[in-house]
Parts: C-alpha cells; structure tokens; sequence
C-alpha cells in the first residue's frame, strides 16, 4: 500500500528538528520502502494532509494550575497536543514513539493511536523471547513492608494531560488515611529535582495548594533504594508501576494510560481490600517487550515490519 506519510516537528530547536527516535523509524520504513515527503510543523501551523503522522511522545496540554514561574503561557507542545487529538477524533492514523517500559536506555516505546495504554492494543499473548532478550529476572513479590509511596510525576507530561495531578494527589493521601493506618510518603519525581524551574514552580504549588499535610515525608532518594520499605506504590500513570512489579512490590495504577493498569489494583481500596495484590505477571511483560524496540531495530526497518500490517489496517478502515 501506497501512503503518505509526515514526521512531526516536536522540537524547539533549529537544528536537527525531528527527533532521533523518530528518524530512527523513518529510516527503517525507508529501508522497507516506504517514502516520506511531508513533514508536520506545529511552530508554522503547517499541517500536510497524510495517512500517516510518526512523532514522539503526544505532546503536553499545558493546564491552568501548571503555569507558573518559568513557564510561558502557551507552549508549542499545546499545537502537538492538540493536532494528535483531533487526529484521533478524525480517525486519522498516528504512530507514537515514547519511552520504553522493561528496558530503558537504547529502547523506545511504539504505539497506533495512543501513548502508552491509550495505543491501538493489538499484543495479545505475545510469546516470551523478546523479554528473554532484556536479561531481567522477575523478582517474587515482596509484601513486608510498612510504607505506602504515593508516586509523583514531572508537572507537564502527556500521562495526565487529562486531569488535574493535584487534585489527584490530594485524594489518593486521603483515601489511604482514611482506609489504613500506613505510614505515607511522597516520591517526588527527579525532574523536580533536577531542572530549575519545574522546582520553582513546584515549590509554588505546594505552598499555594495544599494538597499534603505539611509535615509529609517527601522521598528524594532513588526508587530501588526505597523498595524495601515499600508496602506498595499508589500511581496515576507513572512507569513506575511497571517498575514496581518487575521488583516484586504490589502496585496501584489508577489510570488505564499506565502501563500497569491491566494487573496492577486499580484503586487504594481495592488494593488494601486485597492486600497483597499479587497479580500473574508473565504474559504482561511478554506483551510489554512486544511493544518496545531497540533504537536498532528503529533503524534496520525490523519493528516497522512488525507495527505495517496493523496500521495498513487502520489507514483502510479509518483508524
């Protein structure tokens, strides 16, 4: 099948526009002969009509509670946001390229029509050797600890573009309060940490909202040293659900962007009713290493090999 076909513009940046990733497919689907022409420029409003837009990640709809000192009242990642949405309304097909799930590092997440579990899910009962392939050894579960993490996530990201992560926060610390008598502490993301001026502007925040009590213990430290103290880990899209369950601690994910959404609990209650949520892992990480690939396996033409057949399916049937 013959189809047109654009990269998206996601960057900022004058120089090298679209990013690696995303060449990283485009070169594969050349290597399998697929031409690419077109190219969709958010910055310009320049938007070609194609069958086929390849971008990373889904862009990030900024909300009224995330502007703040640093931030500029719109940003370009709105325009993404907003064209991937009515792409979708349209039934117009997209392939996003994101962050991997089981390994990270040189490996990058491929989705039809959605990020992470809001993609076209068409891995089902997938077989185990691309996770043979990652070398992880599944952890068995771990269920004494005494500390219920809630997990926070960086202040803009396409994972809760949809809600208000506040209002969040401040329900999951009541529902666990309400529910048990475990201690609770707040893992804060390390982009907060890290970048100056999602750290003012969280600062901001807690003073302003208080969504947590002010005597909260916030975590600082990395997620594998808080593992043995965990009882579990409460999280609205965060990887670190997957991440979790890999090493063996029960997870809440509540959610169905996560990617532990399909075997985590999906609420507090649910997860103290059944305390411990240990649910069968196997086939959801063998399906999980389906939807990852190597930036190799980008480039060699390998996954898109994997992903045409379903999206040729898309593009006939109107997404």
């Amino acid at each position: 099948m013959k189809m047109k076909v654009a990269l998206l513009n996601k960057s900022d940046k004058k120089v090298d526009p679209i990013h690696p990733s995303v060449l990283a497919m485009a070169k594969g689907m050349k290597r399998c002969g697929v031409k690419i022409k077109y190219r969709v420029d958010p910055w310009k409003k320049d938007y070609p009509e194609v069958d086929l837009v390849v971008c990373r990640g889904a862009g990030r709809k900024m909300m009224p509670w995330q502007k703040g000192d640093g931030f500029p009242k719109t940003i370009r990642n709105n325009r993404h946001y907003d064209y991937i949405l009515k792409r979708n309304k349209q039934k117009k097909t997209t392939l996003i390229v994101d962050t991997a799930y089981v390994t990270r590092g040189n490996y990058r997440s491929v989705g039809i029509n959605g990020l992470h579990g809001n993609a076209y899910d068409f891995q089902k009962d997938c077989p185990n050797d691309r996770f043979k392939e990652t070398g992880i050894k599944l952890k068995d579960w771990q269920t004494t600890g005494d500390t219920v993490f809630i997990v926070g996530q960086a202040i803009i990201d396409s994972s809760h573009s949809h809600i208000n992560l506040l209002d969040w926060y401040r329900d999951v610390y009541n529902e666990i309060k309400e529910n048990s008598d475990c201690n609770i502490v707040f893992k804060i993301h390390p982009k907060i940490l890290r970048l100056p001026r999602q750290k003012r502007l969280w600062n901001k925040l807690v003073k302003e909202n208080k969504f947590f009590p002010k005597d909260i213990e916030v975590s600082t430290k990395p997620l594998t040293e808080e593992y043995g103290r965990a009882k579990f880990f409460v999280t609205f899209s965060s990887l670190v659900g997957v991440d979790a369950m890999l090493n063996g601690i029960p997870a809440v994910a509540t959610d169905k962007t996560s990617m532990a959404y399909g075997v985590a609990a999906k609420s507090v209650k649910e997860m103290l009713k059944n305390y411990p949520h240990t649910p069968k892992r196997e086939q959801w990480l063998n399906n999980l290493a389906y939807k990852q690939w190597s930036m190799k396996e980008l480039e060699s033409g390998v996954a898109w090999k994997y992903y045409e057949p379903e999206i040729i399916k898309k593009i006939e049937a109107g997404a």
